[in-house]
């Protein structure tokens, strides 16, 4: 498994660019020139790009046509398609409306990633089942953090898409409160390849280690200028990462 850092705009080659792995938010692309020079340059460089949808952060995904124009300008390696968080249903409408409208115009060697979402196990589970069945061009599958307020672990989930897709790739979508717990958790799962986060970098913003991560601090705040321990945040984000590559 490899790790995404999600930094600051103005931090991004000192933390992010310690992994081959980059998600990339779409929505705030155009927010800080050096954050596309970033995505830019990191694809060069041939990292796996992960372009994110920004449901995480919006609540729903962006708008979709802005959406795929985005995906043709940076020609990721996955693209993340639209969710909405918590809503089954409007998962579903997102995802299927997205494909039939721009399916097949994605760029050539972009993946595709579905996000389940739900306000319940079961509800979670009808999303993918249904996400799963009517999605081929899919074959990857998000595990948002917010499933940590459904289930005991990711590995519930992982393991009903495994059983179902198990040809696809996994990525966890974000930590939702301890990254030790939640990386060590689906130790052995060889489909789930992949997880983004910025807590290592926030946690080292307030000289917190890794387990250190109680109480749960406020996410990072792209657009902040200060560093107030790189070397502390660095070996923060080092730990990670060689935590995340040694499951």
């Amino acid at each position: 498994m490899r790790a995404a850092i999600i930094a600051p705009y103005n931090q991004v080659e000192r933390y992010s660019a310690l992994s081959s792995v980059q998600m990339i938010l779409a929505p705030f692309l155009g927010d800080d020139s050096n954050y596309r020079n970033f995505a830019e340059k990191s694809k060069e460089r041939g990292d796996l790009i992960l372009l994110d949808n920004g449901a995480c952060e919006l609540g729903e995904s962006m708008d979709l046509g802005k959406f795929f124009e985005t995906i043709c300008e940076i020609k990721p390696s996955v693209a993340v398609l639209p969710d909405s968080l918590f809503n089954a249903k409007r998962t579903i409408e997102l995802t299927h409306s997205f494909i039939a409208k721009y399916g097949n115009s994605i760029p050539a060697g972009v993946d595709l990633m579905a996000v389940p979402q739900g306000s319940s196990a079961e509800e979670w589970e009808e999303c993918f089942s249904t996400l799963a069945g009517t999605c081929k061009e899919v074959n990857w599958w998000g595990i948002p953090k917010v499933s940590l307020l459904l289930y005991e672990s990711r590995r519930t989930p992982c393991e009903i898409v495994i059983a179902e897709r198990p040809d696809d790739y996994i990525h966890l979508l974000g930590v939702h409160a301890d990254p030790v717990k939640e990386v060590t958790e689906v130790k052995g799962l060889k489909q789930v390849v992949s997880i983004d986060t910025s807590l290592p970098v926030t946690l080292g913003r307030l000289a917190r280690g890794l387990s250190e991560c109680r109480p749960k601090p406020k996410g990072v705040e792209l657009d902040v200028t200060d560093d107030p321990y790189p070397d502390w945040t660095k070996r923060q984000v080092q730990e990670f990462i060689k935590l995340v590559e040694e499951n």
